[in-house]
């Protein structure tokens, strides 16, 4: 069984591939069409960002649920199209108070090419927040952020604990969380190829986006 999981690493795409649960690569890809065709038949790919936009307003039931589980800080609300086709942040805060919805910080603003790049592939690839795969690996809240010293080695020592162990020497200098990133959305990437995934909502209707567990 091979899969991926994807996650945005500042100028590029980290890729951490798995083949029958065990880590054999990790690099960075500058688009998705490139992840899709260099994995091309995975048997599932897993990416960190938002598939499947709401209409009305920041109001996805996958992102509510998902800050519930994970922290509000660690997941981003997504917007309606229209609010990422503006042309500058400014614009789109302005957007959203006309609109009454709650402002767009600029990092969920800044997602909007990658949310993008990813949108033609809505039907090869799912979406998983690593956040919270590693709560459920956790079986609960880390405790620490992925950004201090404890967080870093606590994800770490969860994927390992899953057979998931990234090499310390690397060909491509990738920031190291989001490789672990990556790597929790692979073995998510992992549990959708095996039916054995769950998703966030739990009883989704007909076509609405989903984030994956």
């Amino acid at each position: 069984m091979r899969v991926v999981g994807v996650d945005w690493a500042a100028k590029q795409w980290a890729c951490v591939e798995l083949t029958d649960g065990a880590v054999t690569n990790v690099l960075g890809l500058k688009s998705f069409a490139e992840v899709v065709t260099f994995f091309d038949g995975a048997d599932a790919i897993g990416v960190d960002i938002p598939i499947g936009l709401p209409v009305d307003g920041p109001r996805r039931r996958a992102d509510l649920q998902a800050r519930s589980m994970a922290g509000p800080s660690t997941v981003f609300v997504t917007y309606p199209q229209a609010v990422y086709d503006c042309p500058t942040h400014a614009d789109a805060v302005r957007l959203c108070r006309v609109k009454n919805w709650p402002g767009i910080s600029r990092q969920s603003y800044g997602l909007r090419t990658h949310i993008a790049d990813v949108a033609p592939f809505a039907k090869l690839a799912h979406e998983v927040h690593p956040e919270v795969t590693f709560q459920h690996l956790n079986d609960g809240p880390l405790g620490f952020s992925k950004h201090t010293w404890n967080g870093f080695f606590i994800r770490r020592n969860l994927l390992r604990a899953q057979g998931i162990d990234v090499p310390e020497r690397l060909r491509e200098p990738l920031p190291g969380v989001d490789i672990l990133d990556a790597a929790a959305v692979a073995w998510t990437a992992q549990r959708i190829a095996e039916r054995r995934a769950h998703t966030i909502p739990a009883d989704p209707d007909a076509g609405e986006p989903t984030i994956t567990y």
